[in-house]
């Protein structure tokens, strides 16, 4: 069974007024539903999975703009026709793998797309990759129209092109 809670609000002088909306607290949370609320809890499997998922990706994923800049600079390029790779020595004992996506894409949709697209790919072939080398990935425009089987072809022969990948490995 729900249980309700009445939520308060600060009025001017620091007291407090009673809302009339009553807010459902979802057992074991102490998250506000509004009353006719579509969300639905999310289950603790799917919790655990969202947050084993995250603390892996912290550290595969490079978001330090220092990082990212050492990269640009000392890195090595390899252009194809839907995305630009640049990779260079680490000092990590891990491989980590940064997506830019300038707003010439396009769109925030458009570019969060492509940064998902290039992330799960990156995710895929993460037990292959060599460690202790730092990878940025610049997609291009036309990636979003190309479907995922020739991408992903094109990215793990971008990946031994440049020796990031063990060979005699299949994903």
């Amino acid at each position: 069974m729900p249980v309700y809670r009445l939520r308060s609000t600060r009025a001017g002088g620091g007291a407090t007024q009673p809302l009339a909306v009553l807010f459902q607290v979802r057992p074991g949370s102490s998250r506000l539903l509004a009353p006719g609320s579509r969300r639905t809890a999310k289950t603790r499997a799917d919790e655990e999975r969202s947050v084993a998922r995250a603390s892996k990706d912290l550290l595969f994923f490079l978001k330090n703009s220092g990082d990212i800049e050492r990269v640009k600079k000392a890195g090595c390029r390899l252009q194809t026709s839907l995305f630009n790779l640049v990779s260079c020595r680490s000092e990590k004992p891990y491989a980590r793998v940064g997506v830019i996506v300038g707003k010439r894409l396009g769109g925030a949709v458009i570019r969060n797309r492509a940064k998902r697209i290039f992330r799960e790919l990156a995710r895929q072939s993460r037990s292959q990759l060599v460690p202790g080398r730092d990878m940025l990935v610049f997609p291009k425009h036309s990636v979003l129209a190309t479907a995922h089987r020739v991408l992903r072809d094109m990215w793990l022969t971008a990946l031994r092109q440049q020796a990031l990948i063990r060979t005699g490995d299949k994903p």
